[in-house]
């Protein structure tokens, strides 16, 4: 198709989708006129919710008409799990392990990349259970290495379908007081290694198409203290994933971008991270998930694919009030984030190898949490959380000037 034939349809369609829009809006407006006697102005809540489910409506065609899109531009449906091949880097501990070993479970042929020579004796037991998975000592800071582990699954399973981008480090330590070289040594982790896995897994996946999940946080919006470091590399690991997603779409290129967000999870990453604490050792902030949840929620995405999801419903609510109210947001952290970040410990050395899952957080740890994190809160609850701020903000600025005329 052109490039004027395109842009035709594009505009057609978006003309389309107004149209779509104010025609739902009246439907609902008429469904809600008001009885004799009573004013001919519709209330408020029924033209908030003609507008919400207009929104919905034109969403729909939305929707459709970019699976329409897709499908011309040579979109495949993904295969089940059981037929594909995924590859997952950071896969000796925490999320990466448990997606691997849930993967193989559910029949997926797996490479499990990981700097630890203890992902060849991972990779063993899960073929030793019947499972289909190759290991790759690999650094994803390294190109060569990441290009490597790409050679290696294309030499064992004939392609990739599925690309995980999971290795993550950590730092501990007030922004202004940990060393650089441990900010670049994070970076090159997690965010040059995810460049690094993404550039590699287009090029091998171009031909045939496939899914790219990189894993963010919810740092990827909502920075933290004491994460300064960590923070900036989500928020630079969720802006590459975002370009590249439009780029792609661009180029027509038949690879489906995601990003997934977990929430707070007990793995090991926090017992492995540097710590450049005046006082205790850094600590998982709660509420906290179990690594398995991630993992469900990543082998969703590689079946159906997303755009971006958070896992783990409090991790959502605190990307919506960074976004809604980041005013607000900065205060409760300020506030209520410092000490749940900290375990007041002596600094010693707290060594989970390779093999392990959970980390060793000694609270609650939920167990689910994928489905609420994938919905969005409805619009009338946010419309009404908003309206309450924005009443108390108002009255409170009533009571100063008020108090100011009094003091006059």
């Amino acid at each position: 198709m052109g490039l004027l034939a395109r842009d035709a349809n594009d505009d057609a369609r978006s003309a389309g989708l107004q149209r779509a829009y104010h025609r739902g809006a009246s439907r609902t407006l008429r469904s809600r006129r008001p009885g004799r006697g009573s004013s001919s102005r519709p209330p408020a809540t029924s033209v908030a919710l003609a507008h919400i489910r207009a929104g919905r409506w034109a969403r729909s065609l939305l929707e459709g008409a970019l699976e329409e899109r897709r499908t011309n531009m040579g979109f495949r449906t993904q295969r089940a799990l059981e037929e594909q091949v995924v590859v997952i880097t950071g896969a000796s501990s925490g999320i990466g392990l448990s997606t691997a070993r849930l993967a193989a479970a559910r029949g997926a042929a797996v490479v499990m990349a990981a700097r630890s020579p203890e992902i060849e004796q991972l990779a063993e037991q899960l073929r030793s259970e019947g499972g289909r998975a190759e290991a790759v000592v690999a650094d994803v800071s390294s190109e060569e290495d990441v290009r490597h582990v790409a050679d290696v699954a294309e030499a064992r399973f004939g392609r990739i379908d599925t690309w995980i981008n999971n290795a993550g480090t950590s730092v501990y330590g007030r922004s202004l007081e940990v060393p650089v070289d441990d900010m670049r040594e994070l970076f090159d982790t997690d965010f040059w290694g995810t460049v690094y896995g993404s550039r590699v897994a287009v090029e091998r996946m171009r031909d045939l198409g496939g899914t790219l999940i990189n894993v963010g946080g919810v740092m990827s919006e909502r920075a933290l203290p004491l994460q300064g470091a960590s923070s900036a590399a989500k928020h630079a690991v969720k802006g590459f994933t975002d370009a590249l997603r439009v780029e792609l779409e661009h180029d027509e290129v038949p690879v489906q971008i995601t990003l997934v967000n977990p929430a707070s999870t007990d793995t090991p990453l926090f017992a492995h991270a540097k710590n450049r604490l005046d006082d205790g050792v850094p600590a998982a902030p709660p509420p906290v998930y179990a690594p398995e949840v991630a993992a469900r929620a990543l082998l969703e995405c590689a079946t159906r694919p997303k755009r971006e999801i958070t896992v783990g419903a409090a991790g959502r609510a605190r990307q919506l009030l960074s976004r809604w109210m980041p005013a607000v947001a900065d205060e409760l952290a300020a506030r209520r984030m410092f000490e749940p970040q900290v375990r007041r410990e002596p600094h010693e050395p707290r060594v989970l190898g390779a093999g392990s899952e959970r980390g060793d957080h000694r609270g609650m740890v939920r167990r689910r949490g994928e489905r609420p994190a994938i919905r969005v809160p409805t619009m009338p609850a946010v419309v009404a959380g908003v309206g309450a701020v924005l009443v108390a903000v108002g009255l409170m600025r009533v009571a100063s000037q008020i108090a100011a005329s009094r003091a006059v």
